[in-house]
């Protein structure tokens, strides 16, 4: 057995002695050089799989214009040299999930970030079906809450409120966007938090506060109804869904431990 496990070990030390002088090349003086590899070398289709799978793996936080100190640490890719910028570039604006942050329905800085975007970006970012708005709530929606939606609303069907938002250039209206929630630390939900029994279910009714606000929005404007309020009324819905499971799933853990118990 012993001599067994010596030929094997031989013939794998001749495939690496093989391996590294294939490596080996000459060039023009006569004399030998390790070829080193470079990700500029490969293919081209390889290196778009590479792109692919790296901008489907990547989260771009995009921060408001003029906040320096909350801007995200740039891609490397992108600062790596220019060919990886224009071949990246556009692979990462299209697929890449791209995540911009709303408090007390405040769209301005939505509006600022494109405003800082060029023509192409705008074009690749049209593309893309992962960009999110995550809107932070904290407490139930109050009139000016309910007053910026409605302008959010009326802005994304073409009938802005520009006094509202202020100047500068209009998000393209095929820029399609999808929201989500955020709960803030500090909540103050429709009832006191004593009488609530755990966190997911404050969580859920604070949501459904805000889900009933933008019913009675939408209930204004019968004759012409918002498509992105429609959106956002959605959205809302499956992550109060969500919660709805998560508290089925907490009273069922709760029910098995007092029967065990």
């Amino acid at each position: 057995m012993r001599d067994g496990f010596r030929r094997v070990k031989d013939r794998f030390s001749r495939k690496r002695k093989d391996s590294v002088v294939d490596s080996l090349r000459s060039d023009s003086t006569g004399s030998t050089a390790i070829a080193q590899a470079s990700f500029l070398g490969l293919p081209p289709e390889l290196r778009n799989n590479i792109y692919h799978h790296l901008a489907d793996a990547t989260t771009l936080l995009l921060s408001p214009a003029g906040h320096p100190k909350r801007r995200p640490p740039p891609v490397g890719l992108l600062a790596a040299c220019k060919q990886t910028l224009k071949e990246y570039k556009a692979i990462l604006m299209t697929r890449a999930c791209i995540i911009l942050a709303v408090h007390d329905y405040n769209f301005s800085n939505v509006i600022r970030t494109f405003e800082k975007l060029n023509d192409d970006s705008i074009a690749l970012m049209k593309l893309n079906e992962q960009i999110w708005i995550y809107l932070h709530l904290g407490h139930v929606p109050s009139r000016d809450d309910r007053k910026a939606l409605r302008a959010w609303c009326d802005y994304r069907k073409d009938m802005a409120l520009r006094p509202y938002f202020g100047s500068g250039q209009r998000v393209s209206p095929d820029v399609s966007f999808h929201y989500d929630v955020q709960f803030l630390h500090h909540m103050r939900p429709p009832r006191p938090p004593i009488r609530y029994a755990n966190g997911i279910e404050m969580r859920r009714d604070l949501l459904r506060s805000h889900q009933r606000m933008a019913a009675h929005i939408e209930s204004l404007d019968e004759e012409s109804p918002s498509m992105e309020l429609r959106r956002i009324r959605d959205d809302l819905e499956d992550r109060a869904k969500i919660l709805d499971e998560m508290l089925v799933d907490a009273g069922a853990t709760l029910s098995i431990r007092r029967s065990v118990f």
